[in-house]
């Protein structure tokens, strides 16, 4: 079968989705009819680092892709003044954030982080907040599977970014933008200070998992100097890989909008990489639509129920042996052959090839 763009969950399986309000800015959602193989203490957790006043609509899209992957995601959320003002806002959505990740039923399980816009610094004070927890399931930090950010924010672009955020007029845009930034110089010590140590952290990132970088080349406040300068400090020698793609065209935090099919397979590629989806149903899938041109090759499938890791030929060995026949007919050394005899270990005898 052809495999075309990401299956999007069915409204039976939205229907399904249990919604837990952990906090304000906290939500937890799960798939309600999970079985017990997808048991809490193994599942992986999505946390979605939004960026500032998103829409519930444009959220669910993320949430989603991980809900159909297998995945409970976690969005946190973070307003305005919770960011400018840091040890009473940010810090404290953090520190919930770190609490719930180390919760008994928590504790165990694979953690990935899909951050946008100031959510990346968000998630820079939670790494600065995991730092202070000890646990004997170990940090956040090493519990991190994958990182995935897309058009993140620098403090340096906070000037830019909660204007744009806030207001669509140029000219309150700008009076914002001053605001912020005599703000931000006349109370160094309790407000920078704090951003510039979110800032350091996530360009050395403590983190050893793959990252990817999502950004566009016409975005004003996650430039492409600011995040390409990101992704370089995070290069480290024997460290893990760190991806990018840019864009030429879309907006800030819209690349998803603008770009669907290729977000979700870049997505998926990305995931494949990491060991909880490594394997998986979903990763296969979309490491196989990644293959899926326009005008290209075929490229086909076969999922079975019940057959365990590369034991299908041994659970199924005349369909396996019928369907590679059946995909080597297509094949210009193969065609029309007649009497190709294949044995498995005589549980199979000869036989001919379909016509």
């Amino acid at each position: 079968m052809l495999l075309g763009r990401a299956l999007p969950l069915t409204r039976q399986a939205l229907r399904e989705t249990k919604v837990i309000r952990v906090s304000s800015n906290l939500e937890l959602r799960t798939r309600q009819n999970a079985t017990d193989d997808d048991c809490t203490a193994t599942k992986p957790l999505v946390l979605i680092f939004a960026w500032m006043l998103p829409q519930r609509k444009h959220m669910q899209k993320f949430e989603n892709i991980y809900l159909a992957r297998g995945c409970d995601v976690m969005t946190i959320n973070i307003q305005p003044l919770q960011l400018i003002l840091p040890k009473t806002g940010a810090q404290v959505i953090a520190e919930k954030v770190v609490d719930f990740v180390h919760q008994p039923q928590n504790a165990r399980r694979p953690l990935l982080v899909h951050a946008f816009s100031v959510g990346g610094y968000l998630y820079s004070e939670a790494l600065l907040k995991s730092l202070e927890v000890s646990s004997v399931n170990g940090s956040m930090k090493d519990r991190i599977v994958g990182q995935i950010f897309d058009s993140p924010v620098d403090f340096g672009g906070i000037p830019d970014g909660l204007p744009a955020a806030m207001f669509k007029s140029p000219l309150l845009r700008a009076t914002l933008r001053n605001m912020i930034k005599a703000y931000m110089a006349a109370l160094y010590k309790p407000v920078t200070i704090n951003y510039i140590r979110a800032s350091e952290i996530f360009h050395n990132n403590p983190v050893r998992s793959p990252a990817l970088f999502l950004y566009s080349k016409v975005d004003p406040v996650g430039t492409v100097a600011s995040i390409e300068g990101a992704a370089r400090s995070n290069v480290k020698k024997d460290g893990p890989p760190v991806y990018y793609k840019c864009w030429d065209d879309s907006p800030h935090v819209q690349h998803m909008y603008k770009h669907p099919i290729e977000y979700v397979e870049i997505m998926d590629s990305f995931l494949s990489h990491l060991p909880p989806f490594a394997g998986t149903v979903a990763s296969i899938e979309g490491a196989a639509r990644s293959n899926v041109k326009k005008d290209g090759p075929p490229v086909y499938y076969k999922c079975w129920d019940d057959s365990p890791h590369v034991q299908h030929m041994y659970k199924h060995p005349i369909e396996y042996v019928e369907i590679m026949d059946s995909f080597l007919s297509h094949l210009p050394p193969f065609a029309g052959k007649e009497d190709r005899a294949v044995r498995d270990n005589g549980k199979l005898n000869a036989f001919t090839a379909r016509q």
